[in-house]
């Protein structure tokens, strides 16, 4: 069994511990696909873009992102 609020809090407390540190970007990936795991979409794409905007060539955000957009025009 997965607890995501557990992860989902564990998370927010690390970025706002980190500020601006050289993890912020996989704070935020992270953050954004524990919320999708979670099924919250909105949150977990806004993270996502949020990492993104730090890391624009990261593939795996590239691809989380294209996921949500197919899953949510399947909805």
């Amino acid at each position: 069994m997965h607890d995501w609020p557990q992860a989902i809090s564990q998370l927010k407390e690390a970025l706002s511990v980190c500020g601006n540190c050289s993890a912020l970007p996989v704070l935020h990936k992270d953050l954004g696909l524990i919320y999708c795991r979670a099924g919250d979409y909105n949150n977990g794409r806004s993270e996502l873009l949020a990492a993104q905007k730090l890391t624009p060539k990261d593939a795996d955000i590239t691809q989380a992102l294209k996921a949500l957009d197919t899953l949510q025009q399947t909805q």
